[in-house]
């Protein structure tokens, strides 16, 4: 195999003329018994110049080289900082601390009416008269002399 050409695969000529490509024949233009078809009565044998197909003209200018795109322009992060969450602001006394001191002043309030109610100590006493008619005894002993006390528009 080495220093033959097989037809199809190494150019016939020495012409300069890109080579035209084969029509339903096989990569290399050399079909193996077998595989391929060996012959066709629309396509000539490999190697043998024939008619392009309709709309195709040869090749008369090289190929474009492919068309590279240029690098994007480096990511630019455009959304601005927000920082950390934001945090609650606790504002005002916690419940606690509120129902403490409504309850000291509750236990002040009590005391102080307590104690001002204990000043003034009066002392009733139901008891008949000699006729057997209800009477009321009163006795107060911080009260000032003069006191009047009044029960149903009588007077004592």
């Amino acid at each position: 195999m080495l220093g033959i050409a097989v037809p199809g695969i190494a150019p016939l000529s020495t012409s300069v003329e890109a080579p035209r490509p084969a029509l339903h024949g096989t990569m290399m233009g050399v079909a193996i018994p077998g595989i391929a078809p060996a012959s066709s009565s629309s396509v000539p044998p490999a190697g043998i110049p024939g008619p392009l197909p309709p709309g195709t003209a040869p090749r008369t200018e090289p190929r474009k080289a492919v068309e590279i795109v240029p690098m994007p322009a480096p990511l630019v992060d455009d959304e601005p900082e927000i920082g950390p969450a934001p945090q609650r602001i606790k504002r005002g006394l916690p419940l606690a601390w509120v129902a403490g001191v409504v309850a000291v002043l509750v236990v002040l309030a009590g005391g102080g009416v307590l104690l001002w109610l204990r000043n003034a100590p009066l002392i009733v006493q139901p008891r008949l008269d000699a006729q057997g008619h209800e009477v009321l005894h009163l006795t107060c002993e911080s009260c000032q002399d003069g006191t009047v006390a009044e029960l149903y528009g009588n007077h004592a």
